[in-house]
């Protein structure tokens, strides 16, 4: 947590957020007898999708150089460095 990015934190504090919405819309608003806000439960779901799918893509690239750096090295992937400034 100490080295992730702060944009990286606060973006996955938003998907809880998000995530705590949810509730919020579909129960609170019935309750309140403001039914429209019901209708935001779908959009914020498309929120939620995209906002994962954008977090796991940002992960990926974050931690992409330090599985490559960390893999055991194999006989192919000696032969493919070898042959790669023939």
């Amino acid at each position: 947590m100490g080295r992730l990015p702060g944009r990286l934190l606060a973006l996955t504090g938003l998907l809880f957020l998000l995530f705590g919405m949810q509730y919020v819309f579909i129960e609170t608003a019935a309750d309140m007898g403001v039914l429209f806000l019901r209708a935001f439960h779908a959009v914020n779901a498309l929120a939620l999708f995209w906002l994962a799918n954008h977090l796991t893509g940002r992960a990926w690239r974050l931690l992409r150089p330090h599985a490559a750096a960390n893999a055991p090295v194999t006989e192919r992937t000696a032969e493919t460095v070898r042959g790669f400034g023939d």
